[in-house]
């Protein structure tokens, strides 16, 4: 959903160690004679998978996989979800009043037959909580508006531009957490061949290549939103999504029976959008497109797209913004991101739970991506004095191999994506067909991503 919700690096980092905690043996080559191969082969097998196989993936393979349009990332996996970030009409009682919305973030596939098991998941939820809106929560979200503002605008919608709060439920997360976990589980028997024990652990690399598929996945859903959310601007309006990629979609999908220029299922046009002619609009909206994922607010000022008040940025839309830019550099501090002065990124939405024990008694800490690279830099540093000390005890008899161990450390701004695929494992595979991924070259604009997607 990626809506007021965090993206778990560290988790990622260690995708399905939980899963792993009774397994006692550590997967072999099934020939004995070409380890590299075989391992390459189990890599390539996860990365292909077609439940989180990415537009970006290059397949070992060679085969084409079928992707979602605004996100590259698999159209029918277990977990696909297609929605838009603007409210859908359902039911009209004029040309100007809606009587039912579906909010943004809700797949219409949910309700049908053809529908993921998060897509008909998350529509049953919605369907059962629906109705119940209040000051504090609304459907499956929980809510907090501004002192003084409406939870609902002039509509009747959910007034996100109100909004300080706008998160999923417990209930609703604990259930997307168990469809997580089983997707997870189908992944993790794919790291081990047919003809090994069903006792043995999945080798590293290969959970590795999981974690960095699913990182890249969640990353591509991010700026998919943010593409989203941008078209929704006042002077532009026209909807995005997995249907509507191109911002010309509005010439040949409007209404002739519609007083505004836009889709039948859009709200009503601001004022100033409706002013507008409508080719300037669909040329506002590509420039929105190849904004940076980094750009703060972007509106319509005359006939180009600039950057925004930071404090009247919608709040799912920062929040989307703040995670891309987590995901991209893990050694960053979350203060340091540009959002609303009243906003706030806690420890918990930006860390890792970790279960600590002493004497007994359990407790959970959360921890930040830097924390833990900033601890996994300093037992470098201690092995590498520990093993030089060694060393110089030997009298030159064991080399010193201080400055190798300290060769490993984590320097500078490292994206999620680069730091979960293992480069030594790559590097020992070179000779051997693997299917891989980008480490680098990210999508920095929404329309680049879509070019990736309809490659």
């Amino acid at each position: 959903m990626g809506i007021g919700d965090k993206f778990n690096s560290a988790a990622a980092l260690v995708v399905g160690a939980s899963l792993v905690g009774g397994l006692s043996l550590v997967g072999t080559s099934s020939s004995g004679k070409n380890p590299n191969k075989a391992l390459a082969q189990k890599i390539s097998r996860v990365m292909d998978d077609p439940n989180i196989r990415v537009a970006q993936t290059r397949s070992a393979s060679g085969k084409k996989q079928d992707v979602n349009k605004n996100d590259a990332n698999p159209f029918g996996s277990t977990t696909t979800y297609h929605s838009y970030t603007w409210d859908v009409c359902e039911e009209w009682l004029d040309a100007e009043t809606c009587k039912k919305w579906l909010d943004p973030y809700i797949s219409q596939h949910g309700f049908g037959d053809e529908k993921s098991v998060l897509e008909g998941k998350i529509a049953s939820l919605y369907a059962g909580m629906r109705e119940n809106k209040s000051d504090n929560q609304w459907a499956i979200w929980n809510v907090q508006t501004k002192a003084g503002q409406s939870i609902k605008d002039e509509q009747g919608r959910l007034n996100r531009k109100a909004l300080t709060k706008f998160e999923l439920k417990e209930e609703v997360k604990e259930e997307l957490d168990k469809i997580g976990k089983d997707t997870a589980g189908d992944l993790m028997v794919k790291t081990v061949d047919q003809d090994e024990s069903k006792e043995t652990m999945p080798n590293m690399e290969s959970l590795r290549a999981i974690a960095g598929s699913l990182t890249m996945a969640y990353r591509n859903n991010l700026v998919g939103l943010l593409g989203g959310l941008w078209r929704n601007t006042k002077g532009v309006e026209i909807p995005g999504g997995v249907n509507y990629t191109d911002c010309n979609i509005i010439m040949s999908n409007q209404n002739s029976e519609e007083t505004d220029e836009k889709l039948r299922d859009q709200g009503p046009l601001d004022d100033k959008t409706r002013d507008m002619d409508l080719e300037k609009r669909v040329q506002l909206c590509r420039q929105m497109m190849n904004q940076s994922v980094r750009t703060v607010n972007p509106e319509v000022k005359g006939d180009q797209i600039a950057s925004g008040d930071p404090n009247k940025e919608q709040i799912d839309q920062w929040r989307v913004r703040a995670n891309i830019d987590l995901v991209d550099d893990l050694t960053k501090e979350a203060s340091s991101i540009t959002k609303p002065s009243d906003a706030n990124l806690t420890q918990e939405e930006v860390g890792s739970a970790v279960v600590l024990s002493e004497n007994g008694n359990e407790k959970t800490v959360y921890e930040l991506p830097k924390d833990q690279i900033g601890a996994y830099n300093e037992m470098l540093k201690t092995a590498a004095q520990s093993w030089q000390q060694f060393s110089k005890g030997t009298i030159g008899h064991i080399s010193d191999e201080s400055d190798r161990i300290l060769s490993h450390q984590i320097k500078g701004p490292i994206n999620a994506v680069k730091l979960n695929l293992a480069n030594k494992s790559r590097r020992d595979l070179a000779g051997e067909k693997t299917s891989q991924l980008p480490i680098n070259d990210l999508e920095m604009t929404p329309q680049e991503l879509i070019q990736t997607a309809n490659q």
